[in-house]
């Protein structure tokens, strides 16, 4: 969908990622015209660091994201 609606705007898109693994599904959303990636920390198996360099090194602003339950300090590993 985004793919399709890409160039019917300039307006930023945000793919939020609320998924298991979302660095399986980092380059669809990159190719499909994502300006920003949010994934979720719980997600992210441990190394959210990584996957945010990931995002940031395809060209699109990272994000993370946390369940109200999730501690703050999960940011701080």
């Amino acid at each position: 969908m985004m793919k399709a609606l890409r160039p019917a705007t300039k307006k930023p898109f945000d793919a939020h990622l609320m998924m298991v693994h979302p660095e399986r599904h980092l380059r669809g959303f990159v190719d499909a015209g994502a300006d920003s990636i949010t994934v979720h920390a719980e997600a992210a198996g441990g190394d959210l660091r990584t996957l945010l360099e990931s995002i940031r090194r395809s060209g699109r602003r990272a994000g993370a994201a946390l369940n109200p339950s999730t501690p703050v300090s999960v940011l701080h590993r």
